[in-house]
């Protein structure tokens, strides 16, 4: 775990918002949709997580040209 936080902690932060995109994307066409693409459908990314009694929250919006 603390490997994972060490990690973590020295990843950019886009790299670890386009991977939890990647995730997203792959969990969508595996189990509902299978022609789902992330960038056809996003505006923007938000979570709220509770770890070990701490709360971590992340809202990014995106704009589409």
């Amino acid at each position: 775990m603390d490997y994972l936080r060490v990690f973590l902690f020295f990843t950019p932060r886009e790299t670890k918002l386009l991977r939890a995109m990647d995730l997203i994307q792959l969990n969508m066409k595996m189990d509902y949709y299978g022609d789902f693409l992330m960038q056809e459908h996003y505006a923007g990314v938000r979570y709220q997580v509770k770890l070990n009694g701490d709360s971590h929250a992340y809202e990014q919006k995106y704009r589409k040209d």
